[in-house]
């Protein structure tokens, strides 16, 4: 692991880092990804990371973000946490309104549709997240007193 993916994921759990990589990941992320020709994130590669495209469930428009995943069984694991925050990120919004969406692998997009998983599943998924991105443990001990969406992915 490269010493710039083991400071993120020393620093992922504090709150300052949070908000901060909250508002700036997504739009450096996006900036790297266009500058590399779709070859790199800033992300590092440690943290699977994908462009999931959402329909805007008040604007029918189409929102793409950044979003960490897992794979488990061929279907790609995201989760909701928000960084930690009170809210529901406005994508897990969007994909419990349309469950068809996109996700770019590889530059390729994939058509995907999303079904939440339910409590009784979600074990092995956030097992295999924080193993992933150890922060998310302390994202979903942030936002208690909030559901937090996970949701499978599965190729159509």
């Amino acid at each position: 692991m490269s010493t710039y993916a083991r400071l993120l994921k020393a620093l992922g759990s504090r709150r300052w880092f949070a908000a901060v990589a909250s508002r700036i990941a997504p739009p450096l992320d996006r900036l790297v990804y266009r500058a590399s020709g779709g070859r790199r994130l800033a992300t590092p590669d440690s943290v699977p990371t994908f462009f999931l495209t959402t329909t805007g469930r008040r604007t029918g428009r189409p929102r793409r973000v950044p979003v960490s995943f897992v794979v488990d069984d061929g279907d790609f694991v995201i989760v909701g946490t928000n960084w930690g925050k009170p809210a529901t990120p406005e994508w897990a919004l969007n994909l419990l309104a349309n469950p068809r969406a996109f996700v770019e692998v590889d530059r390729n997009p994939v058509a995907i549709e999303a079904r939440l998983i339910l409590e009784e599943d979600r074990k092995a998924g956030w097992d295999a997240l924080v193993a992933m991105w150890p922060p998310y443990a302390a994202y979903r001990e942030r936002a208690q007193g909030r559901d937090i969406a996970m949701f499978r992915l599965a190729k159509i």
